[in-house]
């Protein structure tokens, strides 16, 4: 029973939990173990074995009762299903949970009752039988300046898992992990040292009540610390406000041992789908979360609403979709245009429970235009496996047989707004996907169960017919009765389309990209056009890839990559890239030991449509422009299909045997008549925009500090420098001098053992406090370069008052230590 139907059906609001066998297991288990203890004890035979078997089956038992125990309750954490725990109980718990701890509390107290209590067995006025003295005579007690002290590193136990516990409920898994790890460490530590304690001592819990005191104490110390621990970060995590309140129970055995992963990403959900009880889960999404086992899965059911709601999807624009060919769940996808884009964010903030990653913009080209859209997957489940089977009978989408009982009004509505259409004060539903069968059944489920007055719509297009449903204008206002609640507020155009309800599609575009809407991932702030220029000018390759391919003509595949390859530290440099064009891959790879990332963009239709205007308009300014240009005809002549002959193909090779290394030997002695085309000179220009220098100093600049001995009297001092240089490839001499006069300061110089390169450096102190500081303050650096920056500018503050300093000065010190993190060191 759910809680929302609960006082319907009962007058309090506890949980009475079902008939279980485990309890009755545990008593059994821990009357076994306690038996076989004892006889183990006095040395009976074979006891050790059924003292074994009663701990397996103890732990066994245990773990079934906390499994049904976690599975009732109503906790937001993923690993609950049902949701029987109301408040009261929730409340009930917690309070079991002070009254436990009350309960260590006066454990401890009774043992150390009967160490200090006033008759035979007190520390503090021994008794005769005693000997009048403290151990009793012929004990002697542990230095507690040895191993005992030794043994007290498990105190750290309660740095390490607070550590933990701070991480944890920051999303840092890794550093949580670690910091559970540090903790059963040392509690391995504490157990060994403990083992070794009472391995070395002189007495034995017989001895007396100084023995029974001692082991009585010191023995089942770990267990009421770890629980203490568990049972109290178990609580923290109900007083925080994040509103994940999880009871005693589930902090205890899932929070510190499977747990930690499901806290990463968690984001909470404003809908009111208060009957979805999905792991236990209300109004609280899984995205972000791993994986799911067999068990969970199984246990995932679909409420009435989320069931209908996918009803609606499938029979319009949604689909059923096997993963992998040895899947054996299936996922629900769902994509709409750009400009339905508060659709789909309606329906992921209904369906989010079932998802682990939120819509996803994605992009297509068709006859020369872009076409956005934004969908999103949900997980693999056995629920929507059960869907398939009405959907997908034969393995093609079909109306089900029994829609009639499927089509609600909720799906009904969902179908409308996905493949409804306003039409002479009508309405058509485009099911031009359905056979003429498949139509006519949907059509008789809307005159019979709802009364609307239809009609099939005939369409050809490309010698093919299609069907379509036609409601007629005297039906739309049962229709609009009907399904109007249940309508995302973008999409009611479609009930009347004199009317307008939504945005134009430039303002759905302006408002997707400044606006959240139900979103829970931060769309990234797109990268200035110019600063992408500059970046490629430094960092990019335009290249031409010819292989064999037998199926091609002349045995040769052409594919022309447009690449940028960093150092995998600035992986999220890439990732900008490829949200600025909404195209191409990133790969890591190591190349000469070094991991690198490589973005690329390979689609010929992507290059000519996306990439090749973009330069055409933010134009490069390196001589790397010429290889753009060779690089474009060799584009333009693919996509006309112009490699498909001899006179094409041999301009093809002639443009790359211009670039780049040219012709490999393979290829010459396959073409031998090829001659490289005549490079044009790039002209360099003195007009920069700011950002495509910041663009091409994330790429070549380097910020360098340097530090140097002196003398200085009859000692030592050392003088700090620091130097800014961008260097580039020497046929870009006359770029480097252009940018010394834009910078108005500095020169340019080659280095005798670097001859092909050249070098734009300043030294002057003055000239970088006032001229380049100032400018990428102004126009900001990104990736680790932004960092490298920032460490400049703070030692360049501190040498500013001085740049001489004592061998063993503090800031001398502090220098040092900054300029070891910075360039190669990051």
């Amino acid at each position: 029973m759910l809680n929302l139907n609960r006082s319907n059906f009962q007058a309090h609001p506890f949980h009475l939990v079902s008939p279980s066998p485990w309890p009755l297991y545990t008593s059994i288990s821990l009357l076994s173990l306690t038996t076989s203890a004892v006889l183990s004890f006095h040395g009976f035979a074979y006891a050790e074995y059924n003292l074994m078997m009663s701990l397996i089956s103890l732990i066994l038992a245990m773990s079934f009762w906390w499994r049904d125990v976690i599975a009732e309750g109503k906790v937001k954490l993923k690993t609950t299903y049902i949701g029987h725990h109301t408040l009261a109980v929730q409340r009930g718990l917690n309070l079991g949970v002070g009254l436990f701890i009350v309960s260590e509390a006066l454990f401890f107290l009774a043992i150390f009752w009967a160490f200090f209590h006033k008759f035979k067995t007190s520390a503090l006025s021994p008794a005769v039988e005693l000997g009048a003295t403290w151990p009793p005579l012929g004990i002697e007690a542990i230095d507690p300046f040895e191993l005992p002290l030794i043994n007290t590193v498990y105190l750290a136990s309660g740095f390490t898992v607070t550590y933990a516990h701070h991480f944890l409920i920051n999303g840092k898994r890794a550093k949580a992990l670690n910091g559970l790890a540090y903790t059963i460490i040392l509690a391995t530590i504490f157990t060994a040292l403990q083992g070794v304690e009472y391995s070395v001592s002189s007495f034995t819990i017989s001895d007396g009540a100084f023995g029974s005191c001692f082991y009585f104490g010191t023995g089942l110390i770990i267990a009421p610390t770890k629980n203490s621990i568990y049972i109290k970060k178990g609580i923290s995590y109900s007083n925080k406000s994040n509103k994940m309140d999880p009871n005693w129970i589930t902090g205890f055995c899932d929070a510190f041992t499977k747990g930690v992963k499901h806290f990463s990403n968690k984001r909470s959900f404003t809908n009111n789908q208060l009957s979805l009880v999905v792991w236990g889960i209300n109004l609280n999404s899984s995205v972000g979360n791993g994986r799911i086992t067999n068990q969970e899965n199984s246990m995932i059911k679909l409420p009435l609403y989320q069931k209908s709601v996918i009803i609606g999807l499938l029979l319009s624009d949604g689909w059923l979709i096997f993963p992998s060919k040895k899947s054996n769940y299936v996922r629900l996808g769902f994509k709409q245009s750009l400009s339905h884009n508060t659709y789909v964010w309606f329906v992921f903030n209904i369906l989010s429970h079932y998802c682990n990653t939120g819509p996803k913009l994605t992009t297509s080209v068709r006859v020369d235009k872009i076409n956005y859209a934004l969908g999103f997957f949900t997980r693999s489940l056995t629920c929507f496996t059960e869907l398939h089977s009405l959907f997908y009978p034969k393995g093609v989408k079909v109306i089900p047989q029994n829609i009639y009982d499927l089509l609600t009004p909720v799906a009904l509505a969902h179908l409308i707004m996905g493949d409804g259409q306003a039409l002479h004060h009508g309405l058509i539903l485009c099911t031009n996907c359905y056979s003429i069968q498949d139509v006519v059944r949907l059509m008789n489920v809307l005159m019979v169960r709802y009364g609307f007055e239809c009609t099939i719509f005939l369409k050809k297009r490309n010698k093919k017919v299609e069907y379509m449903i036609y409601i007629r204008q005297n039906s739309m206002f049962l229709l609009r009765t009907i399904v109007k609640p249940y309508l995302c507020s973008s999409m009611l155009y479609k009930l009347d389309n004199s009317k307008v309800y939504s945005t134009t599609k430039c303002s759905v575009i302006k408002e997707f990209k400044q606006k959240r809407l139900y979103s829970i991932i931060n769309r990234p702030k797109r990268a200035n056009p110019y600063w992408v220029t500059g970046l490629a000018d430094s960092k990019s390759s335009f290249s031409i890839r010819v292989g064999k391919d037998e199926s091609r003509f002349k045995n040769i595949r052409i594919a022309p990559i447009f690449s940028i390859e960093l150092h995998e530290k600035d992986y999220n440099l890439l990732k900008e890239i490829q949200n600025f064009f909404v195209v191409g891959t990133i790969i890591k790879r190591i190349k000469k030991g070094s991991p690198t990332a490589i973005y690329s963009v390979q689609s010929i239709s992507a290059l000519k449509d996306i990439i090749l205007p973009h330069f055409n308009k933010y134009n490069l300014l390196t001589q790397k422009k010429e290889d753009f240009r060779l690089f474009s005809l060799v584009v333009h002549m693919l996509y006309d299909n112009q490699h498909k002959n001899e006179e094409g193909l041999n301009k093809i090779l002639s443009y790359k045997a211009s670039m780049g290394k040219g012709l490999s030997k393979t290829l010459l002695s396959m073409f031998p008549g090829i001659e490289p085309t005549v490079r044009n000179l790039v002209l360099p220009t003195k007009d920069f925009n700011p950002f495509w220098v910041a663009g091409f100093v994330d790429g070549e600049g380097c910020f360098y500090v340097k530090t140097s001995k002196i003398k200085k009297g009859l000692g030592i001092a050392y003088k700090v420098n620091v130097y800014f240089s961008i260097s580039q490839h020497k046929r870009d001499l006359a770029l480097l001098e252009n940018l010394a006069t834009y910078f108005n300061c500095g020169f340019v110089e080659t280095v005798k053992t670097r001859p092909t390169q050249s070098s734009y450096v300043v030294y002057k102190f003055y000239d970088i406090l006032n001229k380049i500081i100032p400018f990428f303050d102004t126009y900001s650096l990104k990736g680790k370069k932004l960092l490298d920056f920032y460490d400049f500018k703070k030692i360049a503050s501190i040498t500013e008052k001085n740049i001489n300093y004592e061998e063993n000065s503090d800031l001398l010190k502090e220098i040092i230590l900054i300029k070891k993190n910075m360039n190669r060191n990051r």
